[in-house]
Formats: structure tokens, C-alpha cells, sequence
């Protein structure tokens, strides 16, 4: 393994035991590796000062039962510890999070968008992109009114910020990507639509794009990984439109889920294959970008769907 890769590894493991050692966030097992990697890609260690900064600023700025503290304030608390005035990110956030009610349920996909509104959409066109991002939504609700959910208000949100194709090329993508990967890939239906988002939000050539997530999931097969089909594996979509020849690529994931596969955290005890999956995207990631908004997004969105998932079950489980 390549020493810069060894060390982010290295790196992504130490800021996990290091928040999960503080006990900084909640009980979730799951956040401590997103957080991780929030704090990788910014290239910033987790400070505990800035954190209990942060979580009081989210804490006084919003109420009790406000989604901002629910299954995903760990999450957007290391959103704004990582910003340059988490202060200031935070009233955008709620400015925009005002907005976005005019058009959205309330959830925990919500706030993330807000928070995301907030570092690249400029106050004054807040309006207007809440707008784009609900007709965005509803042109996918309509195309596949059993498979959109709230995790897709997300999705819709960063399909927004492009501002080089109309909604109706957007749309159009989307379902080139839906009908190629449903034939040419096994993934469950609600994951196709998830992966079609993605797909659509990489650059370049749509066909080429399918193309190369098919084939970054048959060299894997190859080298020994069998990737499940869910949702957590939305961001293996975008990995392999990055740029990054196969081989490399390939030879990268392998290394690195060697790497994690005998640390502390992964096997019977830990983490699944599946889980330890998505980290491998994490780390190279941080390894290859220095941010990717479209897979931090697939990144959170999986992680929040976990959660709720567990929630469920806890419920049923429980009646």
C-alpha cells in the first residue's frame, strides 16, 4: 500500500477512536466513521473545543424537537466544526431550511441539505433554488412514485446546483441510468434509483458512466469482493467516475479493505463486509479528492437510512 494511503487509513481509524472515546456524539455507532471522514476530507483532526462550540450553536438555534437534532446532529455538528464560521453557516442553514419547508416534509435528509445550501447556494437565490429542488423531486416522484422517499430531497437538492442542464435533461439521464443499471446490474430497485442520482450528478458521458461502475463491480467480483446491492453501496457509483484508471482503482479498494478488515471495529463483533465496504469508499475519498459533495451526500444519506432501518425494526420488534 502506497504510504500516503496507509496514513489516511491510519488516519480515519485514529479521529473514529478518538470521537468515539470522548463520547462527543451519540449512541449510533454508525456516525463515527462519517464523522471520520467529514474531518479527513477537510483536513482538519477532531478538536473538542470546536465541537462543544458547535453543538451549543446547533443546541441554541434550534428547538427541542427540531430535525437538526435528530438521527443526524452528530453529523451536522461536524459540519459546522469543520467550517471556517460555523456561526454564520448555521443562520444560512436556517435560513435555508425555512425555504425548503415551503416545498418539503420535515426529516432528517432535511437539515443536511440546509447545511449543504448554506456553503454553496448564495442567500439571495435560496428562493429559487428550493423551487428547482422541489420540481427536481417532483419530476422523480412522478417517473418512480414507489421508490421516492425522503432521502431523495438530497439528491434533488444537489441536481439543483447544476446549472448547465435544464430539469428535463437531468430527468432524462436519471432514467437512462435507472433502466441501464436495472438491466445491466443487480442492485434492489429503491438502490438503482439512488445509484441513477449519482450517476447523474458525476461529469461526463452517461453511457461511459454506467459503463464504469459495471466494470469497477466485476473487477472487484474478480478480486475477491462481492459488493451487496443496497443502498449503502450508492457511493461505490461515484468512485469509479472520478477519474482513477480501474486497475488503480481496484488495486486501491483491495488495499484498503485489507487494511480495515483486521482493525479494530470490523468482523463478527464489528462492522459488516457491507459497512466496511462503504468505509473503503470513505478513505479513498479523502485519498483521491480532497471533497466530493456528491459522495459525501451518498455517504450521509446510506448512514441516516441505516439508522432509521434499525429504528424501525427496534419498533416492530417492540409492539
Amino acid at each position: 500500500m502506497e504510504q500516503t494511503l496507509r496514513e489516511i487509513c491510519e488516519d480515519f481509524l485514529y479521529y473514529r477512536d478518538v470521537i468515539r472515546a470522548e463520547r462527543i456524539f451519540g449512541s449510533y455507532r454508525q456516525l463515527y466513521p462519517v464523522c471520520s471522514y467529514i474531518y479527513l476530507i477537510k483536513h482538519q483532526e477532531p478538536n473538542e473545543e470546536m465541537i462543544a462550540l458547535c453543538k451549543s450553536i446547533l443546541r441554541e438555534n434550534t428547538s427541542f424537537i427540531s430535525y437538526f437534532r435528530g438521527n443526524g446532529e452528530e453529523v451536522f455538528i461536524t459540519m459546522l466544526a469543520t467550517d471556517d464560521d460555523p456561526g454564520r453557516r448555521m443562520k444560512l442553514a436556517l435560513a435555508a431550511y425555512d425555504f425548503l419547508k415551503d416545498y418539503f416534509a420535515s426529516s432528517s435528509f432535511l437539515p443536511f441539505l440546509a447545511l449543504t445550501m448554506a456553503r454553496l447556494v448564495r442567500p439571495d437565490a435560496f428562493a429559487d433554488f428550493s423551487l428547482r429542488a422541489k420540481q427536481i423531486y417532483d419530476m422523480m416522484h412522478d417517473s418512480h412514485l414507489w421508490l421516492t422517499g425522503q432521502e431523495d430531497v438530497a439528491f434533488s437538492g444537489l441536481l439543483a446546483l447544476d446549472s448547465t442542464r435544464s430539469n428535463d435533461e437531468l430527468l432524462e439521464e436519471m432514467e437512462y441510468c435507472f433502466d441501464r443499471c436495472s438491466k445491466g446490474m443487480t442492485f434492489h430497485h429503491n438502490a438503482v434509483q439512488s445509484v441513477s442520482h449519482a450517476l447523474t450528478l458525476c461529469a461526463g458521458d452517461r453511457r461511459t458512466k454506467c459503463d464504469n461502475l459495471k466494470l469497477f463491480l466485476e473487477a472487484l467480483e474478480l478480486s475477491g469482493i462481492q459488493i451487496p446491492k443496497g443502498y449503502e453501496q450508492v457511493s461505490l457509483a461515484i468512485l469509479p467516475n472520478l477519474g482513477i484508471p480501474l486497475d488503480t482503482l481496484v488495486a486501491d479498494f483491495c488495499a484498503v479493505d485489507d487494511f480495515l478488515a483486521v482493525k479494530d471495529g470490523y468482523g463478527f463483533f464489528g462492522f459488516s463486509k457491507r459497512t466496511r465496504y462503504m468505509h473503503d469508499a470513505m478513505i479513498l475519498s479523502a485519498y483521491y479528492l480532497s471533497e466530493s459533495v456528491e459522495l459525501t451526500t451518498a455517504v450521509i444519506i446510506s448512514v441516516l437510512l441505516e439508522i432509521q432501518s434499525e429504528q424501525a425494526a427496534a419498533a416492530a420488534a417492540a409492539a
